[in-house]
């Protein structure tokens, strides 16, 4: 239980001084010369030198949230996720993540299967488009020499 904002009716959480930073606690700035904005470690900030903290999982480089991996790897997140049963992909819109709020379009049966997984599936099914647009070509061309030799 953290300390929260003096204020009152303010529930945000209290910085040096009693107050958040809504109400007047400043923040520390880039130590960096001419930088303007705000230090995350180290008194620098990210694009200066700070590093977010990598996912826990070896060889992954996303982006570490609550649980210390990433989302992709079973990170926890406080945001909302999809209403859509079945899918564990974080709330865009309307209670629900990009794919399911874009409608009909979306393969149901990718929800519950981790993005690697989902990237294999479409590299595969972007493989198959790909043979068939050749054998469509190829039949295209054998038909056209058929056209040329019957004039």
């Amino acid at each position: 239980s953290r300390k929260t904002c003096i204020r009152d009716g303010c529930t945000n959480q209290a910085q040096l001084g009693g107050v958040c930073f809504r109400h007047g606690a400043k923040r520390k700035g880039c130590s960096h010369e001419g930088c303007t904005n705000n230090a995350a470690k180290g008194g620098v900030c990210v694009r200066h030198g700070a590093k977010k903290k990598a996912s826990g999982v070896e060889g992954c480089e996303r982006q570490a949230v609550r649980g210390g991996k990433c989302l992709g790897h079973g990170g926890s997140q406080s945001r909302k996720i999809c209403g859509r049963e079945g899918c564990a992909k974080q709330a865009k819109r309307s209670g629900m993540c990009i794919r399911h709020v874009e409608g009909p379009s979306h393969n149901d049966f990718l929800c519950g299967l981790s993005d690697a997984d989902q990237r294999k599936i479409m590299d595969a099914a972007n493989q198959e488009r790909e043979r068939i647009l050749e054998e469509r070509e190829d039949f295209m061309v054998e038909n056209k020499k058929c056209d040329a030799a019957l004039y």
